[in-house]
């Protein structure tokens, strides 16, 4: 599985891919955050193992105000295959929550 996202606009896209190139889209829409929810807890579930859709997990759930499952989410994510693109990101924002 491979993970892209494409910005457009207000959008972000989230595309979860598999080798031959079937992809499934994840819509992220600033201020959406119940949505998107919904679409990046399925494909949490999908791919437990994959550190960078647990980090998307652990940024939605921060933005709803889940801040434990967050943290321990981003822990496990910081720990494990984050692309380089997107560790900066997960560090800076468990830091933010562990404050």
């Amino acid at each position: 599985m491979k993970l892209q996202i494409v910005r457009e606009g207000e959008w972000r896209v989230l595309a979860v891919c598999t080798e031959r190139g079937d992809c499934d889209l994840l819509d992220f829409l600033e201020g959406k955050t119940d949505q998107a929810y919904d679409l990046i807890r399925e494909a949490a579930n999908k791919l437990p193992d994959n550190a960078e859709v647990q980090y998307h997990l652990a940024a939605v759930l921060a933005k709803k105000g889940d801040k434990d499952e967050a943290v321990k989410l981003l822990r496990k994510a910081v720990s494990g295959q984050l692309p380089a693109s997107v560790k900066p990101e997960a560090q800076k924002l468990l830091e933010q929550l562990t404050k």
